[in-house]
């Protein structure tokens, strides 16, 4: 097959447009590579937004369907760490959205064993507390 052809399979099984870079693979419009072979096409997704791939099939009547994909969208580092920083409060700030008294409430409860030690640490003079062991200890909060 000439690259030409491998450009116009490409497009008849995805729909875009590409360029033939050898090895029967060609690099489509939109960052993926589809390899190609005569009965069975495999794409791959690699870009900011996602990756994964798709895998296609012809069948006896000359037409080509997916079989199989597996795409996944990436995560935004600075949304995930800015997650992680929501869901711990220090206990003044756990005490306030429980509708604790104040922080000594939490420091008992911390002497008394009914936090899990993964759940709660001391950073300098600041005791600091997760959200999930303030659900499980208190319930909801109510703010």
């Amino acid at each position: 097959m000439l690259p030409q052809d491998f450009e116009e399979k490409a497009k008849e099984i995805t729909g875009l447009t590409g360029k033939y870079t050898g090895r029967n693979m060609v690099k489509l419009e939109d960052g993926s590579t589809i390899t190609l072979g005569d009965n069975v096409a495999l794409q791959i997704i690699d870009n900011d937004d996602e990756y994964g791939s798709i895998m296609y099939d012809k069948y006896r009547t000359g037409s080509w369907e997916s079989s199989s994909m597996s795409v996944y969208k990436r995560k935004d580092p600075d949304k995930i760490l800015g997650g992680l920083l929501d869901d711990v409060y220090t206990l003044a700030e756990a005490a306030q959205k429980w509708g604790l008294s104040d922080g000594s409430v939490l420091r008992n409860a911390i002497r008394q064993g009914r936090f899990r030690e993964d759940e709660y640490r001391q950073s300098g003079a600041t005791w600091l507390i997760t959200k999930p062991a303030m659900q499980r200890v208190y319930g909801k909060s109510v703010s």
